[in-house]
């Protein structure tokens, strides 16, 4: 599910969390959630806030740590943390994490990517950098491993792109101006 917004007044904004499409990257620490559940992440350093996200773009960082790319970085939550010399990292429809070390040709398991729902996902916060935070009308965060429970599955090599199409929301965006327009004439308030 990509995350967009619905075409409303500001105290009426809704979240639209239909899912986006699954682009192939071929790296294979990018991911794409097929399904309702968020990454959780914690923020590196700073305030060490956490959020939910739906990016997928991981990398390591130089304490092994699996990471989300982006701001200063946010490690996953559970954390995830990998030998820094970890070489073919994979990750499996499950979340599972799997690597081979640098000293040996058998591969490790390195941990395993949970996902989180919200009894009512459109009523999370935004926190900016495509991040969100749990509300009392959002629910409490649900902690699950992949393909149990509708949280979906991890799907490896891909990135979930955005659900909004800039075209529609743009003529939608103009006609809205162009209704406001005419009621404020018609009420005859100048605009």
């Amino acid at each position: 599910m990509g995350i967009g917004f619905h075409s409303a007044p500001p105290d009426q904004i809704r979240m639209n969390l239909t899912e986006g499409r699954s682009e192939a990257t071929g790296r294979a620490l990018d991911v794409a959630i097929q399904g309702d559940g968020f990454l959780a992440v914690k923020e590196v350093g700073g305030t060490g806030r956490v959020g939910y996200t739906r990016n997928g773009y991981f990398f390591m960082n130089q304490l092994g740590e699996l990471v989300v790319g982006m701001g200063d970085g946010y490690r996953l939550q559970p954390p995830i943390i990998l030998p820094p010399t970890a070489t073919n990292v994979s990750i499996g429809l499950d979340g599972t994490v799997q690597y081979k070390p640098a000293s040996s040709a058998t591969r490790q398991n390195g941990g395993q990517i949970k996902l989180t729902l919200f009894r009512n996902p459109e009523q999370l916060r935004a926190m900016g950098e495509g991040l969100w935070t749990a509300t009392e009308a959002s629910g409490p965060p649900a902690t699950m491993q992949p393909g149990t429970g509708g949280a979906g599955e991890i799907l490896s090599g891909y990135r979930e792109s955005s659900n909004v199409n800039v075209t529609v929301e743009s003529a939608r965006l103009h006609s809205l101006d162009e209704w406001r327009a005419a009621l404020l004439h018609a009420a005859g308030v100048q605009g």
